[in-house]
């Protein structure tokens, strides 16, 4: 269910934030970030999360990540935009008041946290090793990535 959604999502279904905010979190959690849970504040969504586990040996844990990673490398690459409103009416508001993202520009902090753990690269697969790299070209060239939305994920304390 998890890659279908995503590669609707890629493929340009129209997404509220809270239900992309779900599903980054199933997303983290089957990636094999722990304890990850959502958090409300000043009304915005956070996720947070603790570690991110991965075991070379641990066959379903690999074909799983290739499974998300290879879909989320199509929703980051995707020209999709969120259109997160703001709190006026619908009469009042202009194109230049709405905030529009790209859908996969809340999937960045993921791929980088990712990059970031302890995880020793040279234990990915090749294939895997590919499309973290092709995720960290798209985010490069592609995503926002000084946009506060960008960076939803923060780590418990």
């Amino acid at each position: 269910m998890l890659n279908l959604a995503l590669q609707m999502l890629g493929n340009g279904i129209e997404i509220s934030l809270e239900c992309l905010m779900r599903l980054k979190q199933v997303v983290a959690t089957c990636l094999g970030f722990t304890e990850v849970q959502q958090d409300f504040a000043n009304g915005d969504i956070y996720m947070l999360h603790s570690e991110f586990e991965y075991v070379p040996d641990n066959f379903p844990q690999n074909t799983r990540m290739l499974s998300i990673l290879s879909n989320l490398k199509k929703v980051m690459d995707t020209p999709i935009y969120l259109h997160k409103e703001n709190e006026l009416t619908d009469e009042s508001r202009t194109a230049t008041e709405t905030d529009e993202l790209l859908v996969g520009g809340y999937f960045v902090d993921i791929i980088l946290r990712i990059f970031g753990s302890s995880v020793d690269l040279a234990s990915l697969n090749h294939i895997m090793l590919k499309i973290f790299l092709e995720l960290l070209l798209i985010i490069v060239y592609k995503v926002n990535i000084e946009s506060d939305d960008s960076f939803s994920m923060q780590p418990i304390n």
